[in-house]
């Protein structure tokens, strides 16, 4: 049973909770890989890898090694597309899912395949330059480009870096010609010279296909402020020319005039436009990827529309939100507001807190009940009291968690101040967690973990607890000399979800 379920850990390791050191996990959680000297990946493609007595191999979902502990890398990332990283000392390669090494460690930063590709980079000549490889290792690309919306954390949406390795939208991905300016100190002749030789084309922006080959001439101004933009989305990218943005589709053509002195984008299909007159203010609206106006912005600060098709905007110090036609669907009435989730989201208005549903109603009413409002996860939502203590709330507004000394997680640190060093957070499958001493005061020696109606399900003794995720979960204990031993614990009570 233990080499059965012993795939599902990989994806684990996500968010910590604080708790002691046990022998043995409570009755319903179940020790299916005992704490030792282990490392576990992320579990990606029904594969895990996991390091074993100083190798890695890599496991499936049923528990069999389909590759056996004899990798000798310093690590072994996820498979993507059949591939994953590897890494020796500082340097990245390639593995297939048969374990055959497709490029050594040899690059400064390795993102995943996509597409059959996957960006490298090196640093030659100490200038950062990426290209891409296909699955047998062969460079298509030649390492020598800036990636506008690439950096050595991976591939940045806009919003979030992730390590896609994939700035390629719709066939193609804006990338930059680095400036060779940089110089290096020669020892011999005590003198700074240049390094290589400057392409004609540098410092500018064109755009290139997974073959390298370049479709859309080096001729705009690479404008780093707005990076996202600069990526295809349905067929359109904006570009910089001179001072003035405009957009041009796959072609090159040009689709939107190079009229306006900013841009940012809204959603998908809209952006949000203006021009500086002369008189030192600024003509704003909303225009669509057609380059139609939507409306006129009146508005001082105007965010990215979230998924329920709002987006926050302020007007003299006071928000609401509106839709995509610019319809105000909540009233600027509101000295504080978040964002929606769950279809609720928090307001404050003359020192009272709420919350109101996607038509604006009051669902839980506006009072001075609650302090700094957190976003509902699980049905259940942090609020403070006046003192600052920390419990939860339903979509009712009842307190289901009593108040403790708990610490917000965006603020939680190891040590720290020890009187408030508790953490919650949530756990994926419907529980918090919170932390007690014996005398049911929270502390570092225990964990309960609750459901969403407030009911303890369990203790759980452990040092550490991973999020659980398809009813498995990493733990780690604490051994005689302080050292950490990671092992998996299983919730037998897990159900998973019929799709």
């Amino acid at each position: 049973m233990k080499k059965s379920l012993v795939s599902l850990l990989m994806v684990l390791l996500l968010g910590l909770l604080s708790i002691n050191v046990a022998a043995e996990a409570p009755e319903r959680y179940q020790v299916i890989i005992p704490a030792g000297d282990n490392s576990f990946g992320t579990e990606s493609e029904g594969l895990s890898a996991v390091k074993k007595n100083g190798k890695w191999g890599v496991i499936n979902r049923v528990g069999d090694v389909v590759i056996p502990f004899t990798l000798n890398y310093d690590w072994v990332g996820s498979f993507h597309n059949g591939f994953a990283q590897v890494r020796k000392e500082t340097e990245y390669g390639f593995i297939s899912i048969s374990g055959k090494e497709i490029v050594p460690p040899k690059y400064v930063k390795v993102l995943d395949f996509r597409d059959g590709v996957a960006l490298v980079c090196d640093d030659k000549n100490i200038i950062l330059q990426w290209g891409a490889i296909d699955t047998t290792g062969k460079v298509v690309i030649p390492v020598k480009y800036h990636f506008v919306d690439v950096t050595l954390n991976g591939y940045n949406d806009g919003y979030n870096v992730k390590n896609e390795g994939y700035p390629f939208k719709d066939g193609l991905a804006a990338v930059k010609i680095p400036t060779v300016g940089i110089e290096k100190y020669d020892s011999k002749t005590g003198k700074f010279k240049k390094i290589g030789k400057e392409d004609p084309n540098a410092g500018k922006l064109g755009y290139i296909n997974k073959k390298g080959q370049v479709i859309i001439p080096f001729s705009y101004k690479a404008d780093y402020d707005n990076k996202p933009l600069f990526n295809f989305n349905d067929g359109l990218a904006w570009v910089l020319k001179g001072t003035k943005y405009g957009a041009i589709n796959t072609s090159g053509k040009i689709v939107i005039p190079f009229d306006y002195d900013g841009v940012e984008s809204l959603n998908e299909r809209l952006y949000h436009v203006w021009v500086k007159k002369k008189d030192g203010t600024f003509s704003k609206k909303v225009i669509n990827s057609s380059g139609k106006a939507v409306f006129n912005n009146t508005y001082n600060i105007i965010h990215r529309f979230e998924e329920e098709g709002y987006a926050q905007v302020s007007k003299n110090n006071k928000w609401g939100f509106i839709n995509t036609a610019g319809k105000v669907v909540i009233p600027l009435i509101y000295d504080q507001v978040s964002r929606f989730s769950e279809g609720l989201v928090s307001v404050k208005k003359d020192g009272k807190i709420g919350y109101l549903n996607v038509s604006g109603q009051e669902v839980i009413p506006l009072s001075n009940k609650y302090q700094d409002p957190g976003s509902f996860w699980g049905g259940i939502a942090p609020v403070k009291n006046d003192s600052g203590d920390i419990g939860f709330i339903n979509m009712q507004g009842e307190l289901v968690v009593p108040y403790e000394h708990y610490r917000d997680p965006s603020l939680s640190t190891e040590g720290g101040d020890k009187e408030h060093k508790e953490r919650y957070w949530f756990v994926k499958e419907g529980a918090w967690g919170r932390v007690y001493d014996a005398n049911g005061k929270p502390d570092d020696n225990r964990s309960d973990l609750i459901n969403s109606s407030g009911k303890m399900i369990k203790n759980i003794e452990y040092y550490y607890v991973g999020r659980f995720i398809g009813g498995f979960a990493v733990f780690i204990v604490k051994d005689k000399d302080g050292d950490l031993k990671y092992g998996l614990i299983k919730d037998t009570a897990y159900v998973p979800k019929i799709q």
